[in-house]
């Protein structure tokens, strides 16, 4: 087998993986994941105590996304992301989730709170991206970076 052979076989095993697509001159491109989204409520609605979420990526330790809703605020978050995998957590770790993102796709997730300081995520649904209008106003959990 030739260098040139072997080299093509491994460009299309590479894009057959998922690595890229092959442009029309025949060199490999990065394909960007598509658009994704969590949206979050709570039980009860409008926790009396701050609540603390944050959505990190595994395998990617400076990246996260955070939010602190304060006591009387309704919880609603909206959650811009792109396919993959995500943990949401809330209280500092109390609870999480383990989620994949299919892309174009968006996870409508509870949050129940109890009054002892525990909390656990539900999976309420899942949809295609953008065809449930949602009701209320939603917080958008901006990025933010680890130290």
């Amino acid at each position: 087998m030739t260098v040139r052979r072997l080299a093509a076989l491994i460009l299309v095993a590479a894009v057959a993986a998922g690595c890229g697509r092959i442009s029309e001159g025949g060199v490999p491109e990065e394909r960007m994941p598509l658009p994704a989204s969590i949206w979050l409520t709570s039980q009860p609605a409008e926790p009396s105590a701050p609540v603390q979420i944050e959505v990190t990526s595994p395998g990617d330790d400076r990246w996260s996304r955070e939010h602190t809703f304060q006591p009387g605020e309704e919880l609603i978050g909206s959650i811009p992301l792109g396919e993959g995998r995500y943990r949401l957590t809330a209280l500092d770790g109390s609870c999480g989730i383990d989620l994949t993102l299919a892309g174009e796709r968006e996870a409508d997730l509870v949050l129940r709170l109890g009054t002892d300081g525990q909390c656990d995520f539900i999976q309420a649904a899942e949809h295609p991206y953008g065809a449930v209008r949602h009701d209320g106003f939603a917080v958008l959990v901006a990025p933010g970076s680890r130290p």
